[in-house]
């Protein structure tokens, strides 16, 4: 019996069945990974962006302190409260940690931070509580693969895998003390394990319509998928790949430009470009809070070195602003500067015989003539009757026209008997300058404190301990 021929039309219609189907997932695979490629993309920027600011909460000097056990107890916990409040802002946040890498091929590392999460790890019946200060850690094998670099202090790319805890991704930064060494690692874990699944089910999803849509109308399903699915998704990874993240208005005109598209094509394309717009328009958002909830605490920040008395500059702010030209020292980086210190004479006296009231009277009047000296460097309340200015610009240039007149103004303020005591203003002031071969701040500070007890000697000397 002969055998019947298959027709052209038929072979024709096998044949290019199969090339779209070939066709078709080919597309879906390489639409799916660079969907995908994006989002790793896009929590990269976040997660890069999250533990700058997140490190920025830490005291890195004091990470070796933490480890040793000699450390300040609420000094710790205020920071790891503060780090705990990241892991809240996205649920995609499983972690925040900071380890310090252990010395040896152990691949092994000891818990600085741990953060608490009430999301990280539950559905594999884990609670939220994270490991204890001086915990040893065993690090993944990711990371221990690159137990060199890590010990070494080096940055390293994001890493994405597969973990007990789901799928990842793993964000890190080496945290570099202010002697330039590497105390230890911040990391950060997304779990993108929702991001995959919806990515594979979209891809499925589409896979499965395309396949039906062909056999209904294999011509009209080419011409469909060109216009229907691949030129969106297309669209979508084109406007997706430009995004820039340099500024606010960068971040501004990524979502408008990905709003623009206007995709309205299929139920699954649809709400893939719904979902991808809704997630970053809630990452764009969750960063324009926060970063007006960081100008917010910048703000008490700034209260916080301020003296609550005289409105001028505290110790904290003087300790902070020492540490800076120090730093210019190491580094030979430093001009000159003048130190001014005084001491207000008799203060004991004014709170004693006229009341505390008299004497905070006392004080910022004292306070006033300092301020009223120096027209271009700031001043500082380090104790209840201690004053330090350090000389700049303009004002150090006049160092010396600016010492004479102080001691001049408290000279006057103090001889005038026709005012209440407590507004005879008087303190006594010391001068000395960084000079070829000073190493250390607190040199020119002892100097200058040198100087100003002397002067306070010779107050005590013509004028007695008391009015």
């Amino acid at each position: 019996m002969k055998k019947k021929d298959i027709s052209v039309g038929v072979k024709f219609s096998v044949i290019t069945f199969f090339v779209y189907l070939a066709l078709i997932s080919f597309v879906i695979l390489v639409s799916h990974k660079r969907s995908l490629r994006n989002f790793y993309d896009q929590y990269s920027a976040i997660g890069k962006e999250l533990i700058e600011m997140a490190a920025d909460e830490i005291n890195i000097d004091h990470i070796k302190d933490y480890l040793s056990g000699s450390y300040d107890k609420q000094e710790y916990d205020d920071t790891l409260s503060r780090l705990n409040r990241y892991t809240r802002f996205r649920k995609e946040i499983m972690y925040l940690y900071v380890y310090k890498i252990n010395e040896g091929n152990d691949a092994t590392a000891t818990v600085v931070f741990d953060t608490y999460t009430d999301h990280a790890g539950l559905d594999e019946g884990l609670d939220g509580e994270g490991d204890k200060l001086g915990d040893i850690y065993e690090l993944d094998p990711a990371f221990a693969d690159e137990l060199p670099r890590l010990q070494r202090g080096e940055y390293l790319d994001p890493v994405v895998d597969n973990t007990k805890y789901g799928y990842l991704m793993t964000c890190s930064k080496p945290l570099y003390g202010s002697d330039h060494t590497c105390q230890g690692y911040i990391f950060v874990d997304f779990d993108l394990t929702p991001v995959k699944k919806s990515n594979i089910e979209f891809t499925l999803k589409l896979f499965a319509v395309s396949f039906i849509f062909m056999l209904l109308l294999l011509t009209l399903g080419i011409i469909a998928v060109s216009v229907r699915i691949t030129k969106p998704i297309e669209k979508m990874y084109a406007c997706i790949s430009g995004f820039k993240y340099e500024t606010d208005t960068d971040k501004k005109n990524n979502l408008d430009n990905l709003k623009s598209l206007n995709i309205h094509t299929n139920i699954e394309i649809e709400s893939l470009y719904e979902a991808i717009i809704k997630s970053y328009e809630e990452s764009y958002n969750y960063m324009t809070e926060y970063k007006i909830a960081t100008k917010k605490l910048g703000v008490a920040k700034e209260m916080a070195y301020l003296d609550a008395l005289t409105g001028i500059n505290n110790k904290t702010a003087f300790d902070d602003i020492t540490k800076k030209y120090q730093e210019k020292i190491n580094n030979r980086e430093i001009d000159g500067f003048t130190v001014i210190m005084a001491d207000i004479n008799n203060l004991k006296y004014i709170n004693d015989t006229f009341g505390h009231k008299a004497g905070d009277e006392y004080i910022k009047g004292c306070c006033s003539i300092l301020s009223a000296a120096c027209q271009y460097s700031e001043v500082y309340r380090i104790g209840g009757d201690e004053f330090v200015i350090i000389l700049q610009g303009k004002d150090l240039e006049e160092s010396e026209t600016i010492f004479a007149n102080l001691t001049d103004t408290f000279d006057k303020a103090y001889c005038n008997r026709e005012t209440e005591p407590y507004h005879r203003y008087s303190a006594s002031v010391g001068m000395a300058s960084f000079r070829e071969g000073d190493t250390n701040i607190n040199d020119i500070v002892k100097r200058a404190d040198s100087e100003m007890y002397a002067a306070k000697s010779k107050f005590k000397t013509k004028y007695g301990s008391y009015r």
